[in-house]
């Protein structure tokens, strides 16, 4: 499960904090990116 909490406004990308579980261990303070357009989610690097 992945929950993610920020602001996006249309058309433009942004950073939010997510939290991930992963195998059980959360990953907390991860940042991607979010493309506004299509919503989808890539690490940021």
């Amino acid at each position: 499960m992945t929950t993610a909490s920020g602001i996006l406004e249309s058309g433009q990308n942004t950073q939010v904090t997510v939290h991930v579980s992963s195998g059980g261990t959360p990953v907390s303070g991860a940042t991607v990116d979010i493309l506004a357009s299509n919503g989808s989610l890539n690490p940021a690097t």
